[in-house]
Formats: structure tokens, sequence, C-alpha cells
């Protein structure tokens, strides 16, 4: 990998990634089955279902590859980010993110004005009468209030590491800073929409791999990225983080926007009932706002407010330098 350009390693380590984890699924589905059924713990994280003796429908066992698989790719991703720690210094990177002084500044105006933004969009859903005001008991909401907050900090922080601690900033040590943005959210609504599982019965598959893709960007008909708008709605917010961070020169920015937004809309989706005739193609679907027209307009429209008023740490200004000169 060393005669790859320093910004086409991170992306070819991640094709790299995908390629065996899918390549080697029909052995990974061998192995698992040797171990089947197993001790609980194996049978509940693979859902294991045993053949119903009263259905005429199957006579073998079934289990969730789908998801099994995924929890593969992570160990395939971790193994290999290890063996090339040198050819991409995504460690070196990371310390660049975290080493800006004023974190907690960073982190607090970010946090801030994600939750702010969150709060005006369910005050409007509320307005309009789509929304009604459902808080659960006070206990409850505590309990809650803690979770949430420890769920989305740790999320925030994980993937910010992640996509633009690593992804985000290597593309940056050779591409333009558009392309970069450009790749790394890609990336990132690409990685986002994988959903659902695949059930499979036992037996060897050796390209079992390529049906498992399909399965993860496709719904039960069939129909291949169902989730379209989704997509879209994920691909600006990455933008957005990527430029916060580009913009700020730290880590903490992203994931102090990336914290409000996941923190503020749970603890709001838990105290509001939302009604069935909310036109969801405009205000996106109850789980993912960011399916929504109007939230891809607030995203842009921070996407300029950034541009203009959020203070420039030394990663812009040393990129402005290069640029002009």
């Amino acid at each position: 990998m060393e005669r790859i350009g320093a910004g086409w390693r991170l992306p070819g380590l991640i094709a790299l990634i995908l390629a065996l984890t899918f390549g080697t699924a029909g052995l990974f589905k061998l192995a698992i089955e040797q171990a089947l059924p197993g001790p609980i713990w194996l049978q509940e994280a693979v859902r294991w279902q045993a053949p119903d003796p009263t259905s005429d429908h199957s006579d073998s066992p079934t289990y969730d590859l789908g998801r099994a698989v995924r929890r593969y790719l992570l160990v395939v991703a971790i193994s290999l980010f290890i063996a090339f720690r040198h050819a991409v210094p995504w460690a070196a990177h990371l310390r660049r993110g975290f080493r800006l002084p004023n974190r907690w500044y960073h982190l607090g105006w970010a946090f801030g004005v994600a939750s702010i933004v969150v709060c005006a969009y369910f005050i409007a859903l509320g307005r309009l009468g789509f929304v009604s005001w459902t808080p659960p008991p006070l206990p409850q909401l505590l309990a809650q209030v803690a979770e949430y907050t420890l769920g989305a900090f740790f999320a925030a922080a994980l993937e910010e590491t992640l996509f633009r601690g690593a992804v985000f900033r290597s593309m940056l040590t050779t591409w333009q800073p558009c392309k970069a943005i450009i790749g790394s959210s890609a990336l990132f609504a690409v990685l986002h929409c994988i959903s659902g599982g695949y059930r499979v019965e036992l037996g060897w598959e050796p390209f079992i791999g390529i049906r498992l893709v399909y399965a993860y960007f496709s719904d039960r008909t069939g129909a291949l990225f169902p989730e379209s708008r989704l997509m879209i709605g994920f691909f600006l917010l990455a933008a957005l983080l990527a430029y916060l961070y580009l913009k700020s020169g730290t880590l903490w920015t992203p994931i102090g926007a990336h914290a409000g937004l996941v923190l503020i809309s749970r603890l709001t989706k838990t105290m509001t009932t939302r009604a069935t005739d909310v036109p969801e193609w405009f205000f996106g679907d109850r789980l993912f706002i960011v399916s929504g027209v109007l939230v891809w307009g607030t995203l842009v429209l921070l996407f300029v407010a950034t541009a203009r008023w959020a203070p420039s740490g030394p990663l812009y200004q040393r990129l402005r330098r290069h640029s002009s000169s």
C-alpha cells in the first residue's frame, strides 16, 4: 500500500475490509454452523430458531447470518486497521484531532446549536398538530435522560473518531477539502443505510456474501436502496459534521453536534406522540428525521452558517494558506 497515494490508502483499506468480509462469508457461515446450536449466548447472538414440529413450512433450523456477519465485519476491520497501521497513520490523525485546546468550548457550542435546532423542529411539529406532548413519569424520564446521554456521547465519539477523525482526515492529506467531504460523507451514508438481517438454513453456500450485500441494501420486495431519502439525509449530515471538523480543527466540535442531535432527538421522541398523518417526505420519519426535505434544508443552512460564523481553527487556516499559495 506504500505506492498508493495517501488520500486513497484509507478508502483502499475499507474496500479491502469489505471484499475480505463478504468474500469469506461462506467460510464464516461454515464456522458458525460447526458451533451451532451451541451455548445459549451463541443461539441468542445469531437468533437461532429450531424447526417447528407442528409446521409444514420448514424442517431445517435457521439463524440470522446477516446479524452475525455485521459483527464479523467489525472484527475484520479492527484486524486490518492494526495490520496496516503504518500505511494508514490513523492514530496520528486522531491525536491531532483531539489535541486542540478549548475542547469544552467547541464541544459546548456545537452541542447547544444542535440541541436548539432539534427542539425547534419538534416545536414546529407541535404547532402544526403533528405531535402531542406525552411525557413519561419523572423517575422514568430521569433514568432515560441518563441512559440517552451516555449513549449519545458514546455513539458520537465513536462515529466521529472513525468517520471524521480517521476517514475524512486521511482523505484530506492529499485530496481537496470538497472531494474529501464528498468521499467520506458518501461512505458514512452508505454504511448507515445497511438494514435488516438475513436468515439462512444450514449448509455450504460459497457465494452467500453477494446475497448478503444485496439483502443489506434492499427491502422485502427486493427493491434496491429503498431508503434513498434517508441516504441523502445521512450524506448531508456527514458533510456538515466533516465541515465542522475542518473549520474548527478539532473533533470535539462534530462530537458535540452529533451528540446534541442524537440526545435531544431521542428525548423529544420519548416525550411526544407522533400523529399518523405526518408527511414523512417533508418532515422525515419517526426513527430518522434526516429523511425529510425540511431537515435537508436545515442541514444546508447550518453548513452555510458554519462557513460564515463558526470560529476557524489552525487546520482550516493552514489549508486556506496552502490553496492561496
